[in-house]
């Protein structure tokens, strides 16, 4: 068996947050691609990057643009 594709399992996130009908269905999974691979809740991710914690909230619901995210938010969502 196979591991799975971070960048496709972004892409299949992306697909059902944009049925969900998410304003940046993309930035949403990579923001939450960010956060799941550290493992760590909401408010600890935010305290461990220096970010708020609504900035944090509001990338995983859709609601910031891509080109908006935090550097470290970007960096840290698997690729392959």
């Amino acid at each position: 068996m196979t591991s799975p594709d971070p960048a496709r399992l972004r892409e299949r996130l992306a697909r059902q947050l944009r049925q969900e009908g998410y304003p940046h269905p993309d930035a949403a999974a990579v923001a939450l691609a960010a956060r799941g691979s550290t493992g760590l809740g909401a408010a600890a991710f935010a305290r461990a990057h220096g970010l708020d914690p609504d900035l944090v909230a509001r990338a995983e619901r859709g609601l910031v643009p891509l080109d908006e995210l935090p550097v470290c938010v970007v960096a840290l969502a698997p690729t392959a």
